[in-house]
């Protein structure tokens, strides 16, 4: 776990997406539990090609965003992956801060 975000990652995310959708939600829920920040814990699934950030909501496993990695735009991973890592408290990891940091990185 980082900060409030746990990273999943995998060799083949294409092959290994069922183990994710399968562990993901546990590791979260524990995360959460032990948790003292307030923000709300995310997940990261990656193989360093294809990263997809997960919340937790009801028990349910929440896609938030997809990045498909441009080696020749380095920034805009680290633009995208902002909202998620991030410890400033005003960067939060919800849907819409996602997607905003994706559709930035984007223009």
């Amino acid at each position: 776990m980082w900060g409030a975000t746990v990273i999943e990652l995998k060799s083949d995310l294409r092959r290994k997406l069922d183990d994710v959708l399968a562990r993901l939600p546990v590791y979260l829920a524990d995360a959460a539990a032990r948790s003292r920040s307030p923000r709300p814990v995310t997940g990261l699934a990656t193989d360093g090609a294809t990263f997809i950030a997960y919340a937790l909501r009801d028990g349910a496993l929440l896609e938030l965003a997809r990045y498909a990695t441009d080696p020749e735009r380095p920034n805009e991973l680290l633009a995208w992956l902002e909202a998620l890592l991030s410890d400033r408290p005003d960067i939060l990891p919800e849907p819409r801060v996602v997607v905003q940091a994706f559709l930035g990185a984007r223009a």
